[in-house]
């Protein structure tokens, strides 16, 4: 035999030990993640049994006793913990809490603190479902740090209502004197309407003004409809971003009543062209029939935004906004007013050049 013939005979040899050993690997690597898959599910099955037989129990005890067995295994006791939390309340939640505190705690706050993302990320859920007052704190660290930590709080505090947090979110914002507006507008917007009556105490001019500002731009954000009367007090504030934040508010709630339409009238006359460009927005967005008038006025404006937020307002009040912007379009008195409403019409799709 020759000597390439002997080389091609071990490389095959080779080749099938190496494909055997590969077959072998895939077999034993299934096996084993299918023995340990199985353990799993058993220990989830008897812990549940155990948990329950917590929560039941007349005295904590059992929970003690939950928290002691199962403390060696934070994955699958975190796991079957949450899922119960996120929907018992009353004393049974109070045995969860505590087999939390006694398990898990300590280990999750060091997870809130790592470095590594997904160990952060795999915490924060547990950590807020039961967060301790002198915890909350850490929520503003959070909301200030990873975007998708930041998220993943957000997330997590959309479904919970936690009355003492949401106390606390506001009465820290109110106290303290230059607060990270970002970080706190994403905690109140993630909470969503859980805000209204806790909101509406700190709506007052003893606010300093960019908190003010604040509170009114989450009212319209969110949005809370029944508080356009308090966000109307404020349309005469004497700062002008607070004024824009109470125009922007006002088109966001989508309250179509005398009051709030009245109110964004007399904001579109307002001294600053900011709080006008605001206003005639708000307007076009709350489809107000009855203020062609007052956008048309606003297309012959000296400032550009307000002639856009003007024109695109009369575009969505339909066929009578149309035709005051075709009107205004072939003027020329105002070719600044007639170049925006051709531009608006173009854009709109509603322009038909005429040969």
């Amino acid at each position: 035999m020759s000597i390439p013939l002997i080389i091609v005979g071990y490389s095959l040899v080779f080749l099938l030990f190496f494909a055997l050993s590969i077959f072998v690997f895939i077999i034993v690597r299934r096996i084993v993640l299918w023995s340990r898959e199985r353990k799993l599910e058993i220990l989830s099955e008897v812990l549940e049994t155990d948990i329950l037989l917590a929560m039941s129990a007349p005295d904590e005890g059992v929970a003690h006793k939950v928290a002691e067995t199962y403390s060696g295994t934070p994955r699958i006791l975190t796991r079957v913990v949450v899922d119960y939390a996120m929907t018992i309340s009353g004393p049974e939640r109070d045995r969860l809490k505590l087999i939390y505190d006694l398990a898990l705690k300590e280990r999750l706050l060091r997870d809130i603190r790592s470095h590594f993302i997904h160990i952060r990320l795999r915490a924060i859920r547990p950590f807020i479902l039961f967060v301790d007052e002198e915890d909350f704190p850490l929520l503003l660290t959070l909301m200030q740090g990873n975007p998708a930590v930041r998220l993943a709080v957000i997330d997590t505090l959309s479904d919970i209502s936690h009355p003492v947090l949401i106390d606390w979110i506001f009465q820290t914002f109110a106290e303290t004197p230059e607060p990270d507006l970002r970080a706190s507008m994403n905690l109140m917007y993630s909470l969503g309407r859980k805000i209204e009556n806790h909101i509406r105490p700190y709506l007052n001019d003893s606010m300093s003004a960019p908190k003010l500002g604040a509170l009114i731009e989450m009212v319209g954000a969110i949005p809370l409809p029944s508080m356009y009367d308090l966000i109307l007090e404020f349309a005469g504030h004497p700062d002008m971003e607070v004024r824009v934040r109470v125009a922007r508010a006002l088109g966001r709630l989508n309250i179509l009543v005398k009051p709030v339409t009245r109110a964004l009238a007399g904001l579109t006359k307002d001294d600053a062209w900011e709080v006008q460009a605001q206003a005639l927005k708000s307007l076009g967005r709350l489809h107000v029939t009855t203020s062609l008038e007052t956008l048309r006025r606003g297309m012959f404006s000296p400032h550009w935004h307000c002639r856009r937020n003007a024109g695109f307002a009369l575009a969505n009040l339909g066929g009578a906004g149309l035709k005051h912007l075709k009107e205004i379009a072939a003027q020329r008195a105002d070719r600044y007013a007639a170049d925006m409403a051709r531009m608006v019409l173009e854009e709109t799709a509603f322009f038909q050049p005429t040969g």
